[in-house]
């Protein structure tokens, strides 16, 4: 083969190359129009979210200024992380789109669909998973669309899960601590000791109160009546609201504290445990 065939055989193959390489390469208008064309409902202007399955409860969570809370079937505050995560479903890269009429719903499983999601007026359902790609099939208005699988064991938690797992709120701010060996109060001058208790350093009080200010249990559950006697009782001191009283269910290995106004049982891990009661838990 001349040198003008091998050059001609190496131009051809180049422009094939680039020919490739650009009609592969993502176009950045497609990519933010799968974005926008999901759903043009923003997250921030939802006030209201029922979740909805199939031989269950719905749950029902309302946006309260800037909280959001369990409306339904019980009245209580709402994990803000799931919340987030129900929102992110509004905007999702979909990797396939059709209008009902070019699918069966019920090979897909959107004719009596195992899971929807109402964003005030807007609806999702969720079906099936394609067998190739693995993404799930999302029924919105008139539209299939094709959309990455990551949040659908989610959807199908129980009502558990979609509970607030912190004692305190946002806003809830801590003047007293009372605790069955110690008591902590805040005055002008900052925190101070009640009890005949003394810490090893002015830092651990300043440690204890900020465990309590942002403790956030491994898991909760709503339960209305205690099946056990408690063995002693906590009381949370707020700026401006009443206190917030716990009894103490057990205390070893693990903390499980019972919130009676509210019906919720917080479980906490060994360490939190360690943390949450003593003024000196990592000193011997």
């Amino acid at each position: 083969m001349n040198n003008r065939l091998w050059l001609n055989s190496l131009l051809a193959l180049g422009a094939l190359v680039l020919g490739i390489v650009y009609f592969a390469a993502p176009d950045d208008q497609d990519h933010e129009a799968r974005y926008q064309n999901t759903t043009s409902l923003q997250a921030e202007d939802v006030q209201r979210i029922r979740l909805q399955r199939r031989d269950e409860d719905d749950i029902v969570l309302r946006r309260r200024d800037s909280a959001w809370r369990i409306e339904s079937p019980l009245s209580l505050p709402a994990n803000p992380k799931r919340v987030e995560t129900l929102l992110q479903l509004l905007r999702q890269e979909h990797h396939g789109r059709f209008t009902r009429d070019q699918v069966k719903l019920h090979e897909i499983g959107l004719d009596n669909p195992r899971v929807a999601v109402q964003y005030d007026d807007l609806r999702m359902a969720f079906g099936h998973t394609d067998p190739l790609s693995r993404r799930r099939y999302v029924l919105i208005q008139d539209q299939v669309y094709l959309l990455e699988d990551r949040h659908f064991a989610d959807l199908v938690a129980q009502l558990d899960a979609y509970i607030d797992l912190r004692l305190l709120r946002d806003g809830e701010q801590l003047v007293s601590l009372k605790l069955p060996e110690i008591k902590l109060l805040r005055g002008e001058e900052g925190w101070r000791l009640q009890s005949a208790h003394q810490p090893n350093s002015g830092d651990d009080i300043l440690r204890l109160i900020q465990t309590w200010q942002t403790a956030s249990a491994l898991e909760v559950e709503a339960q209305d009546t205690l099946n056990a006697s408690p063995t002693g009782v906590i009381e949370l001191g707020l700026e401006q609201a009443p206190p917030i009283r716990l009894q103490i269910i057990r205390r070893h290995p693990d903390l499980i504290l019972w919130r009676p106004d509210l019906g919720l049982r917080y479980h906490f891990t060994p360490h939190q445990a360690r943390q949450m009661l003593e003024l000196s838990p990592d000193r011997d």
